[in-house]
This record gives structure tokens, C-alpha cells and sequence, in this order.
């Protein structure tokens, strides 16, 4: 009995250390989680599975490649790195048109939102007052498949159409109900510009926006029936096709090499057909 006592203090030790281990062990394995918090990002603009089962941990931007042009519709622009960290700010650009290099291949909304109608694409600009990446939600960028030229007076016209980084009002599953006021550049040949057209008096006819659309959209679909040139006075006729019926909107644009303008002359309103 003696020899087993001795044995059993000799080994209470060792037990001791390696459950002191064990418990060290335990703490270390729990203190493992990442100091970092990585952050979940939804790609849910076109999910055919619920949203919480769908996310992409991704903390930098993957670009696509996407050159094209396109509008800016702010005064100021912040400016990211990849990490979607913020780096610098555009000051001036409202209304300048610039060149795009890449997108990002997923689209985020800056508060965190679930909504899809408020996630846009990241984008890399490139202009004199602005260059890096920049969040897409006032930048539209040029659409020229419905892109319409036309010559009055042997001056050459070709209005642009524009769209949002946003997912906008159609996906690959159909409709998103995502609005859209997407304005329109227009070109002539005159004094040799593509140019942003305000609109001085849109609260007179409740028009939706503060400068020229030319949209295709859920909500109308606009296409051009007549074009007059006097002096520097563009007029173009615009048909809007709505759900609820139809219009023809009559534009007076005065062309000028420092900055078009343009009013709203007439709206004449047609009864839906049935």
C-alpha cells in the first residue's frame, strides 16, 4: 500500500500539468477566431435561393474589365482603394463626362442594405478632376445600343442614352421594379460636343427630373418623332409611351459651346387606347 501511495503522489503532478495544459489548451484553440472581422457581402440581384444562403465573403473589389464612357451627376466623388476604403474625394465633377476602365463584379450598398434597388457597382474612372475607383450610384454610363443620330441643317445630332450602376428595372429574372431617370448626353456636330442637358422648368410641367431622359424602361419608353433646327435652337419631339397612356414632349434645347440648356415647350397628352 505504501509503494502504491508513493506512485500516486509521484504522478499527481504530471496530472496536474496536463490538465493545466488541456485548460490552456481549450483557451488558445477559442482565441483563434480571426482578429479581423471579413465582411459578408450579398450578390442578390438576381438570387434564385434565399439571401442568407447566398453570400460571398469578399473584402476587396474583383474588377471586370468595362470600357466605356459615362456622366456624372454630383459635385464631389469619393474616391476608394480595392479594399473599398476610403482614399480621397473628386471635387468639380458634376456633369463631366469620363472614361471607365473596370467595374466591379459585384454590386454593394454602402450602408449595408438588402434592398437591391440601392446596391451599385464600384468603378474606375479616369478624368482630369477625378481618377480611382468610385461608387457607381451617380455615374451613368453610356448606352449605345439605343443610340439615335440624326442630321438637320447639316448639323449632326446623336442623342446618348445613359443607365445606372444599378441593378436598374430589368435582371435575368425579370422585372425588379428598381426606378430609373437615366439622362441623356447629347452630341452635335456644331461646336463638336457631348454634353449633359438641364432642364430649366420641369416643375411647371411636373416633369420627372432635372434634365433630359431618353429612356426604356417598366415605366415608359421614349423614342424620337421630329427634329427642327433655328439658329441655335434644337426643338425635338419626343413620344413617351406609358402604361397609362401617351405623350409627345416638345424640347427646345439652346445650343451653346459654353453649356446647353434646354425647357420643356408643350406636353400634349393622349388617351390610353383600348
Amino acid at each position: 500500500m505504501k509503494s502504491i501511495s508513493k506512485i500516486i503522489l509521484v504522478l499527481l503532478p504530471v496530472l496536474f500539468v496536463n490538465c493545466r495544459e488541456t485548460e490552456k489548451g481549450s483557451i488558445l484553440k477559442t482565441s483563434e477566431t480571426p482578429s479581423e472581422t471579413k465582411e459578408i457581402i450579398e450578390d442578390n440581384d438576381s438570387l434564385s435561393i434565399p439571401l442568407e444562403t447566398n453570400t460571398v465573403e469578399r473584402k476587396t473589389i474583383k474588377p471586370l474589365s468595362h470600357p466605356n464612357k459615362a456622366l456624372v451627376l454630383t459635385g464631389e466623388l469619393e474616391l476608394y482603394n480595392k479594399n473599398r476604403k476610403q482614399t480621397g474625394l473628386g471635387s468639380n465633377v458634376y456633369s463631366r463626362i469620363v472614361t471607365t476602365d473596370s467595374v466591379s463584379e459585384l454590386r454593394y450598398g454602402l450602408d449595408k442594405t438588402d434592398d437591391i434597388c440601392e446596391k451599385h457597382s464600384f468603378v474606375k474612372v479616369s478624368h482630369p478632376d477625378v481618377k480611382g475607383w468610385v461608387y457607381g450610384k451617380d455615374v451613368y454610363e453610356y448606352d449605345m445600343s439605343r443610340d439615335t443620330t440624326f442630321t438637320v441643317n447639316d448639323v449632326q445630332f446623336k442623342i446618348i442614352p445613359t443607365k445606372n450602376f444599378s441593378v436598374g428595372p430589368f435582371n435575368d429574372k425579370g422585372l425588379t421594379f428598381c426606378g430609373a431617370n437615366n439622362p441623356m448626353v447629347l452630341y452635335n456636330s456644331k461646336f463638336d460636343k457631348e454634353e449633359y442637358i438641364p432642364l430649366e422648368n420641369k416643375k411647371e410641367f411636373y416633369y420627372d427630373s432635372d434634365y433630359l431622359m431618353y429612356d426604356n424602361h417598366d415605366g415608359w419608353i421614349d423614342s424620337l418623332k421630329g427634329a427642327s433646327l433655328v439658329g441655335d435652337t434644337l426643338t425635338l419631339n419626343i413620344y413617351r409611351e406609358y402604361q397609362e397612356g401617351s405623350a409627345n414632349i416638345i424640347f427646345e434645347i439652346y445650343l451653346s459651346k459654353f453649356g446647353s440648356k434646354a425647357i420643356i415647350k408643350e406636353i400634349i397628352e393622349h388617351e390610353p387606347e383600348f
